[in-house]
């Protein structure tokens, strides 16, 4: 009885043993294939933008696809009329590809939506609000993103902050009468944000403006956009002694993060909810200042001020500048007078430290969802 219990555990345990290695060798193997056919997936990253394309190319060929960029012209946002223009100038080339990305805005994704010559995967993007310069035809467009959403199994939709999906179920929420119809999209499972990876590399080419006389190590550049424009904070920071540099050659002109990385540290005016440019900054290590929530909310009170399509007091914790898991990432002013006290008493060292730590996290986390959602559409 002993020699036969004996046999029958060396049998069962060689029997586990190949087992194991026939899954172990199934699973690498075909996860080998999955990862080394992505080459012979043709991708076509489109979009207005060429930080968010530039996001695109760095995520996708990152993980092993061969990517075609293709600038969308800025002129309007597209609508079904004149997407169906666009598809018919550019269907030869559009219709070589097997996977599309769409960003920058997310009307682009009609372009490609329904047409029937188009047999690829999608994957809509949806950054700087999905109903971005719809004005007129809203309740139109809400419609048919709706239908995107619901009646199109080979079409993916991811926000790049958590803010655009709580946006878009808030746009959308009036359609709830129509939950018969939308089951899918009104319980729709939780949508993880593919947040900006900020490597500045790929299809951007920056020059430096600054004058070679600036000492960018003792000087706080002040990034030159709407706000810190319409309140000149020059004026501000000249009556507070502050040593600081802001470029007055135009708006978001200021050579992107190879230009500030040597400032002592950078001073914004939040005018989005998030933004490329934020992402790319913190991926060099570089330290913002920003009002704090109820001095940005005293300031955007002001005439002039402006905070992209939202309400900044109802919003501002959704924020990329304001949500809790980010506080450590920035330096916070509650007052004008409060900055030269934080830029003498701030460790920019250990600051820089922490934020390349959290940007290192973070890459390889967005890096990973990315990975999800693509082998999600890819097995489709």
């Amino acid at each position: 009885m002993q020699g036969s219990k004996g046999t029958f555990l060396l049998a069962a345990t060689c029997a586990c043993l190949v087992s194991f290695h026939v899954i172990l060798f199934w699973f690498t193997h075909s996860s080998h294939n999955s990862k080394s056919s992505r080459k012979n997936w043709r991708v076509l990253n489109i979009s207005r933008h060429k930080g968010t394309m530039n996001e695109v190319f760095f995520a996708a060929t990152s993980l092993g696809f061969n990517v075609t960029n293709h600038l969308h012209p800025a002129y309007n946002e597209p609508d079904e009329e004149n997407a169906r223009e666009y598809w018919g100038e550019h269907k030869e080339l559009f219709s070589q590809f097997d996977l599309v990305i769409t960003s920058d805005t997310a009307s682009l994704a009609l372009i490609f939506v329904g047409q029937p010559e188009f047999r690829g995967k999608l994957l809509c993007l949806i950054c700087n609000r999905f109903d971005y310069g719809q004005n007129d035809r809203r309740t139109a467009y809400h419609n048919y993103f709706l239908r995107m959403l619901t009646n199109h199994k080979d079409v993916i939709v991811r926000p790049n902050c958590d803010f655009e999906l709580l946006y878009l179920r808030e746009k959308l929420a009036p359609y709830r009468s129509f939950e018969p119809l939308f089951p899918a999209w009104l319980n729709l499972p939780p949508m993880p944000s593919l947040y900006p990876i900020g490597e500045a590399t790929g299809v951007l080419n920056f020059e430096d403006p600054t004058p070679k006389s600036v000492q960018k190590n003792e000087t706080l550049f002040v990034i030159p956009y709407f706000n810190e424009k319409k309140h000149n904070v020059s004026a501000v920071l000249d009556r507070l002694g502050v040593r600081y540099f802001f470029n007055p050659s135009g708006t978001q002109a200021y050579g992107g993060p190879s230009a500030i990385r040597e400032f002592r540290a950078l001073l914004h005016l939040p005018y989005s909810p998030c933004t490329i440019a934020m992402w790319e900054n913190l991926r060099i290590g570089q330290v913002y200042f920003l009002p704090t929530p109820r001095f940005q909310d005293k300031l955007s009170r002001q005439a002039g001020w402006w905070f992209q399509f939202v309400n900044f007091a109802k919003y501002h914790l959704k924020t990329e500048w304001y949500r809790p898991e980010n506080k450590d990432l920035f330096v916070y002013f509650d007052s004008w007078e409060d900055i030269p006290r934080l830029l003498e008493m701030t460790d920019f060292e250990a600051k820089r430290e922490n934020v390349r730590k959290f940007m290192n996290r973070h890459k390889e986390l967005m890096l990973r969802r990315w990975d999800e959602v693509l082998i999600q559409l890819t097995e489709r």
